[in-house]
């Protein structure tokens, strides 16, 4: 099958293997300056698709959020369902696929929800009465174990963890908002083009990648995930060569549709309803599947990743469904213990 381009790897890293919760679009407020993927997810605009349930799964996989989430809801007395309503992640390089992704091990998060201040810290410190505090007043920076934790407001939660630089240029941002990635000329001037307030949606910085073929500087993408999937995706090219090319990958990537691995990993729909344009640099590209469609796709994808990334043939009537174990994957220490 032909490569599939960065924009597409870009969707199923989204999808897929999301450190992949991001909140509203202002808290990129809390993102560093310095940041080359930034990701958000509303999760009022989450919660209706059927698929909610399998990304919270997915994301507690991962040992970091596990334990702060196991933390908010255990000692802070939260629901993070009914609580939370978006979240930002912001990382210094771009992850390109699953394993990268997964293996990120530095990062900001930025949590918007009904908190209760007073009875978090408490929570805290009575957990680890032994953890650093920087600062005073209840924007102080808790330190535990790997990570660093503070509420910059009644609302908005930031926690970092991993390079202690990249931690170390968050929390400027949260006092400076000229240091934050709005004042990144290539986020900010992504950030017009691609619908914050959509279910999930990503930022990234693609032009330091290693690209074969038409180079891509930034990538935006927005997802819905409400009724099927709908997907827009705009691209800033390097060239007005590299916009021809690019859209002559996504016309070649529709032919696709008939190949038998496309089938076997049910993104026939998807490649099927690909759509592309595009304005000066920039490409534009939509597609979208029912939720049938998506729900099939997601089956054959996890079947895929979980035996190593090889397409699995679809389910036969009558068959038993294999069971796996998913493979533990990279993450910062927690120790609220």
């Amino acid at each position: 099958m032909r490569k599939l381009t960065s924009l597409f790897v870009l969707l199923l890293t989204v999808l897929f293997a999301t450190s992949a919760f991001a909140a509203a679009g202002d808290l990129l407020v809390y993102a560093p300056k310095s940041s080359k993927l930034v990701m958000g997810a509303n999760l009022g605009a989450l919660k209706p698709s059927p698929l909610y349930r399998d990304m919270m799964t997915f994301v507690r996989s991962r040992p970091a959020f596990n334990e702060f989430l196991t933390f908010l809801e255990q000692d802070g007395g939260l629901n993070v369902d009914r609580d939370i309503d978006s979240l930002m992640v912001a990382m210094p390089e771009v992850s390109m696929t699953p394993n990268q992704a997964s293996g990120q091990d530095t990062l900001s998060l930025a949590v918007r929800g009904k908190f209760d201040r007073t009875k978090l810290i408490a929570a805290l410190t009575k957990r680890s009465p032994d953890h650093k505090v920087e600062g005073e007043g209840p924007t102080a920076r808790h330190l535990v174990g790997e990570f660093t934790l503070a509420f910059i407001t009644d609302t908005d939660l930031v926690m970092t963890v991993g390079d202690p630089g990249f931690q170390a240029k968050t929390w400027t941002a949260t006092q400076n908002k000229k240091e934050s990635a709005l004042s990144n000329k290539a986020i900010s001037a992504m950030s017009p083009k691609v619908n914050l307030t959509r279910g999930m949606w990503l930022i990234g910085l693609t032009d330091g990648l290693p690209q074969n073929g038409a180079k891509m500087n930034v990538a935006g993408l927005t997802v819905d995930l409400v009724s099927g999937l709908k997907v827009d995706i705009v691209g800033t090219m390097n060239s007005k060569e590299d916009v021809k090319k690019s859209l002559e990958d996504f016309e070649n990537l529709k032919k696709e549709a008939s190949n038998p691995m496309v089938a076997m990993m049910g993104a026939t729909p998807l490649v099927t309803n690909l759509k592309s344009s595009s304005k000066g640099l920039d490409i534009m590209v939509t597609t979208n599947m029912t939720a049938t469609e998506l729900q099939n796709m997601v089956t054959m994808l996890k079947s895929s990743l979980a035996a190593g990334s090889q397409p699995m043939a679809p389910n036969v009537p009558g068959d038993k469904q294999p069971t796996s174990t998913p493979a533990p994957t990279k993450g910062a220490d927690a120790d609220f213990n």
